[in-house]
C-alpha cells in the first residue's frame, strides 16, 4: 500500500444521499458587458486580492479576454481587456502554468479550415497579462484541459483535435513552456475533454466526447508518467453523440467519479443530458438520460440546492430568444429530479459555478453570446445546518463501535460539507481542526474539544478522536459545525479498545493490508501477502512460514513511554524521521495478540505509524504451523476485545 493522508479515507464507508426536494433560488441576472461574442467563462483570483474574479473569452472578431475584477460581494468592476489577435478562440483554461502563484490563461483556436493554435497568456497578478505566446501553431484544436499528468508538480495540458481524431498531451516544464505533443487516437471528432482520477490510482485520466456521427464517449486511463492507455469507448444512446458539455463529479455518493455529458440527437435536433456512472476500476456505465426542452450549450456540476447532493446546471442557448439556465436537482443516487428553469437574457453559452460573494454558496456565471457579456446569478437558497446520523461514531478500519481515544473514526449525516470536485482533505500534519475551501469551513468537537480532521464529504466526516476524550461515563458528545451553523449534539459510546484491521475493500472485511516487512520480500516476491492480482496496483504473493508482515490497525489505545498530541504523528509527513526517532517510544501500552488461521503468531511490534496520526502498525511472524490457502483468517485482539475471527484474511503458501 502506498500511504498518503488521502488514502486513509479510501477505507471509508460512504452513505448514499436521499432526495431533498429543495428548489434553488437565485437573484435577478446581472449582465456585465465584455466584448464581441462571449463564449466561455472561468472564475479565479486574477489580481490576488482574495476575491473571485471572472475571465471571459470573447470569440468574435480577432478574439480577446476580459477580466471582471470582483468586489467580493458578487459585483464586478468594468472589464480589463486583452486582445488575442487571432480568430476563433475556442477554449478558456485557467491555471498557474509557470509556477509563480499568479493565474495564467491558455486558449486553443480552430479556424474551421484545418488551422489553429494554442496560446498562453502569463498573468501579472493584477488582472492583466503578458502578450500572448504560441505554444503550438500546427493544428486545429477544439477544447483543452489542465492537470499534472506525470506527477512532477508542473501543469500539463491535453487538447482535442476533431479533424485529426486525436487527443494531444503537452507536458509542462513548470515555467510556462511545454514539450512537443504526444497524440492519442480518440475516435470520431473529439471535441470536449475533462480530467479526473477515475480508477482511484492517484493518476489523472482523460474523458473525451466524440461529436461526429457515430461518436461516443471515451476514456484514456493515465499511467502517471504523462502517458495514457489506449482509448476505451462507451456508446451513447442510439442516434446520440456527445457535444461540448462535459463534466465529472461523484453523482451517486459512492466515491467514484461519474460523468455527465450533453447528448445531441440527429436528425431530430433534440438533446439531453446523459449520465454515466463510474466504478473503482475506471469503467463507466450508462445510467440514463434527461431530456432538456431547450438547446443545450454546456453544463456544470455543483450543489446549488445546498442539500449535500450534486446538481447539474445547464446553459440553454435559444437562438436569440430568451435563454434558460436549468437546474436538475440531484437525488444523491445518480438520478435527478425534474429540471427547474430560470429565465435569463438572450443566449446562455458556457456555465460555471463558484462562490462569488463570500457567503460559501455556489453562485452561477455564464457567457451570453448575444448580450455581449457575462451574466451572474447569486445563489439565494437558504443554507441548511449539518445533521448527524444516529448510527454513532465508528472506526474507519472496520466500522466498529465504541472506540478509544486517539482512534481514526468517522460519522455520517447530511449537509456536512458542500459538493465539490475536490473534497475537503487534510494535506499536512499536525492535522487541522477545521477543513476549509472557498465554499466550506467544517470542524468537529468532541466534548467541546476540537478534533483533528482528515476528510469531509456532504454525508461523511473522518477525524481523530482526541486523546483526552473522557471515558469515565462511557459516552461522549459530538458536534459538527459548518459555516458557523452547528449540528444538534450526538451522544455516542466510547471505550477502552476497539481493534480493527484495515482491508483493501475499505470495509474491515476481506483482504487485509498485510505488507512484507523484510525488504527482500518486496522485490521480487511481492508487496502484499495476498493472491496474485487480487489487489489493484500491488504485487500480491502469498506468505510463507517465518515471514514477518505488518498490518494497518486501529483502536489499540494509548501509547508510550512518549506521549503524542492530538493530530500529531511521531515523524513529519513530508520529510524523513529525525535521528532521535525510536518506534518503541510510541508502542501501545497494552500489547495485542495476532492469530493466523487460529494459530498464535509472535507479535514483534505494535505502535503508532510514524507519519499518520491515529494509525497503528502491528508486526507479526507467520507461524510455522499456520494453515495454507488464499483466504487464511487473521484475528487481532487486545485486552478482551477482538476482531471477527473469520472475516479478514491473508494468503499463505
Amino acid at each position: 500500500m502506498s500511504c498518503r493522508v488521502t488514502l486513509l479515507l479510501c477505507f471509508a464507508l460512504m452513505l448514499a444521499g436521499h432526495a431533498s426536494g429543495q428548489v434553488p433560488s437565485f437573484s435577478q441576472p446581472k449582465l456585465y458587458k465584455t466584448g464581441l461574442g462571449p463564449e466561455q467563462v472561468a472564475v479565479a483570483d486574477f489580481n490576488l486580492d482574495g476575491k473571485p474574479d471572472i475571465a471571459v473569452l470573447n470569440a468574435a472578431g480577432l478574439g480577446s479576454f476580459s477580466i471582471l475584477l470582483g468586489n467580493g460581494d458578487g459585483t464586478f468592476s468594468a472589464p480589463l481587456n486583452t486582445s488575442l489577435g487571432t480568430s476563433a478562440p475556442k477554449a478558456l483554461l485557467v491555471a498557474d502554468f509557470n509556477g509563480d502563484g499568479k493565474p495564467d490563461i491558455l486558449t486553443d483556436t480552430f479556424d474551421g479550415n484545418g488551422g489553429g493554435s494554442i496560446w498562453i497568456l502569463l498573468g501579472k497578478g493584477d488582472g492583466t497579462f503578458e502578450p500572448p505566446l504560441i505554444v503550438d501553431g500546427s493544428g486545429a484544436f477544439n477544447d483543452c484541459v489542465a492537470g499534472d499528468f506525470n506527477g512532477d508538480g508542473a501543469i500539463d495540458i491535453a487538447t482535442t483535435n476533431a479533424q485529426a481524431g486525436a487527443v494531444s498531451v503537452y507536458l509542462g516544464n513548470g515555467h510556462g513552456g511545454f514539450a512537443s505533443p504526444v497524440q492519442y487516437i480518440a475516435g470520431k471528432g473529439p471535441v470536449s475533454i475533462v480530467t479526473a482520477d477515475l480508477n482511484g490510482d492517484r493518476k489523472l485520466d482523460l474523458v473525451v466526447g466524440n461529436f461526429d456521427p457515430g461518436g461516443d464517449l471515451i476514456v484514456l486511463l493515465g499511467n502517471g508518467d504523462g502517458t495514457f492507455q489506449a482509448a476505451v469507448h462507451y456508446a451513447m444512446e442510439p442516434g446520440g453523440v456527445p457535444n461540448f458539455g462535459l463534466a465529472v463529479g461523484d453523482l451517486n455518493g459512492d466515491g467514484h467519479p461519474d460523468v455527465a455529458v450533453v447528448e445531441d440527437f440527429f436528425p431530430a435536433n433534440t438533446n439531453s443530458i446523459a449520465v454515466f456512472l463510474g466504478s473503482s476500476d475506471g469503467t463507466l456505465r450508462f445510467s440514463r438520460s434527461y431530456a432538456i426542452s431547450k438547446p443545450i450549450s454546456s453544463l456544470a456540476i455543483a450543489d446549488v440546492t445546498l442539500d449535500g447532493q450534486p446538481d447539474i446546471l445547464v446553459a440553454n442557448y435559444n437562438s436569440g430568444m430568451q435563454a434558460i439556465v436549468s437546474v436538475l436537482p440531484g437525488n444523491g443516487d445518480g438520478t435527478f429530479a425534474t429540471q427547474v428553469d430560470f429565465p435569463v437574457f438572450l443566449s446562455a453559452v458556457w456555465i460555471a459555478a463558484d462562490d462569488l460573494n463570500g457567503d460559501l454558496k455556489p453562485d452561477v456565471v455564464f457567457a451570453d453570446r448575444n448580450s455581449g457579456g457575462a451574466v451572474v446569478l447569486i445563489n439565494m437558497t437558504p443554507a441548511r445546518p449539518p445533521a448527524l446520523a444516529p448510527n454513532g461514531v465508528r472506526s474507519v478500519a472496520n466500522g466498529a463501535i465504541p472506540n478509544p481515544p486517539g482512534s481514526l473514526v468517522y460519522a455520517q449525516g447530511r449537509y456536512l460539507a458542500n459538493v465539490t470536485a475536490k473534497p475537503l482533505i487534510a494535506r499536512s500534519t499536525p492535522l487541522p481542526t477545521d477543513l476549509r475551501d472557498n465554499l466550506d469551513d467544517v470542524s468537529v468537537t468532541i466534548n467541546g474539544i476540537p478534533a483533528p480532521m482528515y476528510y469531509a464529504l456532504p454525508n461523511y466526516v473522518s477525524f481523530q478522536l482526541p486523546w483526552e476524550t473522557d471515558l469515565s461515563t462511557g459516552t461522549a458528545t459530538m458536534v459538527v459545525t459548518r459555516n458557523n451553523a452547528a449540528s444538534a449534539p450526538l451522544e455516542f459510546p466510547v471505550g477502552k479498545f476497539s481493534p480493527g484491521i484495515f482491508t483493501t475493500a475499505g470495509s474491515g472485511t476481506g483482504l487485509a493490508w498485510a505488507i512484507y516487512a523484510v525488504p527482500s520480500k518486496i522485490d521480487p516476491k511481492g508487496t502484499v501477502a495476498q493472491p496474485a492480482k487480487s489487489v489493484p496496483g500491488q504485487v500480491g504473493v502469498p506468505a510463507t512460514a517465518g515471514d514477518v508482515l505488518y498490518i494497518y490497525a486501529g483502536g489499540l489505545g494509548p501509547v508510550g513511554p512518549k506521549t503524542i498530541l492530538d493530530g500529531e504523528a511521531p515523524c513529519p509527513l513530508t520529510s524523513p524521521c529525525p535521528a532521535s526517532y525510536n518506534a518503541s517510544d510510541y508502542s501501545t501500552i497494552t500489547k495485542p495478540t495476532v492469530t493466523v488461521g487460529g494459530i498464535p503468531a509472535a507479535v514483534t511490534f505494535s505502535g503508532l505509524h510514524p507519519v499518520y496520526p491515529g494509525l497503528y502498525l502491528v508486526y507479526f511472524k507467520i507461524p510455522a504451523n499456520a494453515p495454507k490457502g488464499n483466504a487464511v483468517p487473521v484475528q487481532l485482539s487486545i485486552d478482551s476485545f477482538s476482531t471477527d475471527p473469520a472475516n479478514v484474511t491473508i494468503a499463505i503458501q
